[in-house]
């Protein structure tokens, strides 16, 4: 199952980011949905896929990690963003291997380079 950053619930998250004057844990309490939604509010453009994205869809069941699918153009972005969480990634890498996981403060996140 993929969800699109614009459409659906990870449209609301995008929107309650943008209206959040405190801090992302308002959006959930969910670890993963609150990576994606910092990685966004930070410019990256993706798709969240895996487990995440069924519990976007309603699965009550909270995603151990999050999937995310990038286009080769946008890693640059998604490194960007990930550095003002205090995760790296390098994007040459990331397009080389197509497949990285990055251990962030919020939990694992992998990332899946190819056309999202």
């Amino acid at each position: 199952m993929i969800f699109a950053a614009g459409s659906g619930r990870c449209r609301e998250i995008a929107r309650s980011v943008t209206n959040l004057t405190g801090t992302v844990g308002a959006v959930t309490d969910c670890r993963a949905v609150r990576l994606a939604a910092l990685l966004r509010a930070g410019g990256a453009l993706f798709e969240v896929v895996g487990g995440t994205a069924r519990h976007l869809a309603g699965d009550p069941r909270a995603p151990r990690d999050l999937d995310v699918a990038v286009r080769p153009d946008d890693v640059e972005a998604l490194a960007g963003a990930l550095g003002r969480v205090g995760a790296a990634l390098d994007p040459a890498r990331a397009r080389r291997l197509r497949v990285v996981r990055v251990d962030t403060s919020y939990g694992p996140l992998d990332v899946f380079v190819g056309a999202a």
